[in-house]
């Protein structure tokens, strides 16, 4: 049996303090209403946990970053809390080798196999890996005031639109985030990237080995492709992506006040950034970790993925801007066809036609795009009142138009204080840059076919 709440809509005289009504309502179901007036219907027809749509919907207009949850009862969005988060709960860490071979770790505890036997978590057995839920549908659309985001397990409609697979699954059954930021498999610059904890004290050549930093955008998506077979960079896709199932878990776009990250530094120092395993006892759960040395939180963990945002910005590949047009944005969600020239650019990515126009201006952000398949939670205005604490609560950091082409970090560093978040972004990076500020991530796919 279901339940949907219908605020104080009934046929029911309100109870005294303390006592709840039961009533017929006008539908024909059961339902109830206590002292408050809050009235809850119950259908006999139940939401079987594979055909539930859930989401929240956000209201543009207030500035506050919190959202509404609900579920579709009939097609229609009905606010009510939920905690069965059935496409999240699919979310888990194990290892996974460069031919595809995948092992599960211990839901706990990621230092151990799913028997309670110790894993072996130094790159060796294979690179731990958060495997992303089954690809699965979503529906992200504004109307009217608001952004309605959301998920099911199986295909719906909502206002008339079908859901969609996020393309980022690229018709295969899961993809896999690395589940710590990339950390450099040998004392070497050029080194093949991992998602591992390992011991890199010994490493000389390499002064930035865990986190894994200092190297162009380019040269980590081939480190990290020389790593096996399967593997490839990180991408805008797959942050979105998580972003998005972050802002339905947690129902709100502030999702670093319900995660604290490692953002509270009072500078940037490579020295003090957090290496890579610190979450290994959250297994896959989301959590923050608090040193009593520091003083702060170090470390956070998104369903597996540690480090989701704060500690070292993350460079994501599959997605570039022209600020000679506008800041238009381009995206590409197929590895083959990742690039930093304006030729490849043109010719294979996707025009998503979203052309902010920022100058330069750096400042919160305010809105997202808030439709379409793409980039549906990817900024719009920046400024215009928003702050740490409102609309979407993260920021971004663009350069002046004019400027060529342009590539992405998202998540923010351990100094960036509540600027930092899954939303936030530096859109300015050359394809030339580097810097001990910005380092990759490990991700895989696996055909459906093996999975």
């Amino acid at each position: 049996m279901s339940q949907f709440n219908l605020g104080n809509k009934s046929d029911a005289s309100t109870p005294s303090n303390g006592k709840t009504a039961i009533f017929c309502s006008t539908g024909g179901n059961l339902a109830t209403k206590d002292a408050s007036g809050q009235v809850r219907e119950y259908s006999p027809t139940p939401i079987e946990s594979e055909n539930m749509v859930y989401g929240v919907r956000w209201n543009t207009t207030t500035g506050d970053p919190d959202c509404e949850p609900g579920i579709l009862v009939n097609g229609s969005f009905v606010g009510m809390d939920y905690q069965n988060m059935p496409v999240h709960e699919q979310m888990g860490r194990g290892l996974l080798t460069g031919d595809g071979q995948w092992t599960k770790l211990s839901p706990y505890n990621s230092a151990q196999l799913e028997d309670g036997s110790t894993a072996t978590i130094d790159g060796t057995a294979g690179q731990v890996m958060v495997r992303s839920p089954y690809r699965f549908y979503q529906n992200i659309q504004t109307i009217g005031d608001y952004v309605y985001m959301l998920l099911s397990e199986q295909p719906f409609t909502f206002n008339g639109v079908s859901a969609w697979v996020p393309p980022v699954y690229m018709d295969d059954g899961y993809f896999f985030v690395g589940a710590f930021h990339g950390v450099a498999l040998s004392d070497s610059t050029s080194s093949n990237v991992g998602s591992c904890v390992k011991d890199t004290s010994g490493y000389t050549s390499n002064s930035y080995p865990d986190p894994f930093t200092n190297i162009t955008i380019g040269a980590s998506r081939s480190q990290c492709s020389n790593t096996g077979a399967v593997f490839c960079q990180y991408s805008n896709g797959m942050h979105d992506l998580l972003y998005f199932l972050a802002v339905t878990k947690f129902k709100t776009f502030d999702v670093q006040a319900q995660i604290e990250g490692h953002t509270e530094r009072s500078s940037f120092d490579y020295a003090q950034a957090t290496k890579a395993g610190a979450t290994l006892a959250l297994g896959d759960f989301s959590g923050s970790i608090w040193d009593d040395d520091a003083g702060m939180y170090i470390a956070n963990s998104f369903q597996g993925v540690e480090n989701f945002f704060g500690n070292t910005w993350k460079l994501v590949d599959g997605i570039a801007f022209d600020t000679d047009n506008n800041y238009r944005v381009y995206v590409a969600h197929d590895p083959t066809v990742w690039s930093t020239a304006e030729a490849d650019i043109l010719a294979n990515y996707i025009d998503t036609g979203h052309a902010p126009g920022w100058d330069d201006n750096d400042d919160y952000i305010k809105s997202v795009v808030g439709s379409g398949k793409h980039i549906p939670l990817f900024p719009d205005v920046v400024g215009g009142g928003a702050d740490s604490s409102t609309y979407i609560t993260d920021y971004l950091w663009s350069y002046p138009l004019g400027s060529g082409w342009r590539f992405s970090g998202v998540g923010g560093r351990s100094d960036a204080a509540r600027q930092a978040g899954p939303g936030a972004r530096v859109v300015y990076r050359s394809s030339s840059a580097s810097g001990s500020l910005y380092g990759p991530r490990l991700a895989a796919y696996i055909s459906l076919a093996s999975t």
